[in-house]
């Protein structure tokens, strides 16, 4: 039986997924990525690979994980080790952009987005420009957990929301997308997990109190 290592950076999340790999007495070891030393001119160890990281990871002080964990996975994927959640999943994870891209290209329709770098005055006259008085959702691209996903009904706000944002608050990647609102007739999203293409389950969240609904 082949050991099971698992990626992530938080161990807060690693208990239900300890408990259900011992449930099933399957051999696991832990890669904690907030951190680490990876000779790359060695092959890794054997065994299947699974990566958790997130796009919320640099919110919890490794700024640097999900940048590790991708020169991790190119070197397994070079080795030939099966990898859960390989390089595409993880580049998918910590871009918005590319999230909206590939929905996109699998024929989902998502709202108007603008992706913009710049300062405040940059980002509230694209807002402008492209939404023009009406209300619009900011987000950073890369963000995790709803973080830093504000509604804001008109550009003036927007801009005195900007310039008094601090420094850490800002998007990790320098990127800002500006969404259109979309107001659902129910205040919910549905949340579908899939694995391998197969649908597993779906779970309704509640929006009403705002964007961070992990």
């Amino acid at each position: 039986m082949r050991l099971i290592h698992v990626i992530h950076e938080n161990p807060a999340w690693l208990p239900p997924l300890a408990e259900a790999l011992d449930r099933l007495g399957l051999p696991w070891m832990e890669w904690d990525l907030s951190a680490g030393v990876f000779d790359l001119s060695a092959p890794p160890p054997e065994g299947v690979f699974y990566n958790r990281m997130s796009a919320s990871s640099h919110t919890r002080g490794h700024r640097y994980a999900a940048e590790l964990t991708a020169g991790v996975l190119a070197w397994l994927s070079r080795h030939g080790r099966r990898v859960v959640n390989g390089p595409r999943a993880l580049d998918l994870e910590v871009s918005k952009a590319r999230q909206y891209a590939a929905l996109e290209a699998a024929g989902v329709p998502v709202p108007r987005t603008v992706l913009v770098l710049g300062d405040a005055d940059r980002v509230v006259a694209a807002g402008r420009e492209h939404f023009g008085e009406g209300p619009v959702i900011l987000k950073p691209n890369r963000g995790g957990k709803g973080l830093g996903v504000r509604l804001f009904p008109e550009p003036a706000a927007l801009a005195d929301h900007l310039r008094a944002l601090p420094e850490d608050e800002r998007p990790v990647d320098g990127l800002w997308l500006l969404q259109e609102h979309l107001r659902a007739k129910r205040p919910v999203i549905t949340r579908a997990e899939f694995v391998g293409g197969r649908f597993l389950y779906a779970v309704e969240v509640d929006t009403s109190a705002g964007f961070e609904l992990c």
